[in-house]
């Protein structure tokens, strides 16, 4: 069990130095003003998976420990992981939810349906 802990923590380590550095890039790719939108655009990406990753760890790890633990018969430690998991869990999928950027485009406003007189001009309005 204690094993799987370690595991669990090396697993956050490496998810939070992956999403650290993936923030340093976009960091340094905003600060460039927009030259390379491609670029920009992928290493955004990038940061989005590395956020999701580190939260997925964060919020699951104490599922699957506390998993480990009911099935190995540690009562205490499946209740204490799975406690740490009702109160971690929601906060990771709520930051993951934010994290994640949809790519749909708003639409457009509706035209403008009325005809808008100008001083000077003659009555009629273009189109009918």
């Amino acid at each position: 069990m204690v094993l799987a802990v370690v595991a669990w923590v090396v697993a956050l380590l490496v998810a939070l130095y992956l999403a650290a550095s993936a923030a340093m890039d976009q960091w340094a790719y905003g600060a460039g003003g927009g030259e390379d939108a491609a670029r920009e655009a992928e290493v955004g990406r990038r940061g989005e998976i590395a956020a999701v990753a580190l939260f997925a760890v964060a919020g699951g790890g104490p599922v699957v420990l506390a998993a480990l633990a009911a099935a190995f018969r540690f009562q205490k430690t499946a209740i204490a992981a799975l406690l740490l998991a009702v109160l971690v869990l929601p906060v990771t999928c709520y930051l993951a939810a934010l994290t994640v950027d949809d790519d749909t485009p708003t639409p457009p406003p509706p035209p403008t349906r009325h005809c808008v007189e100008y001083s000077g001009g003659d009555a009629s309005c273009p189109g009918g």
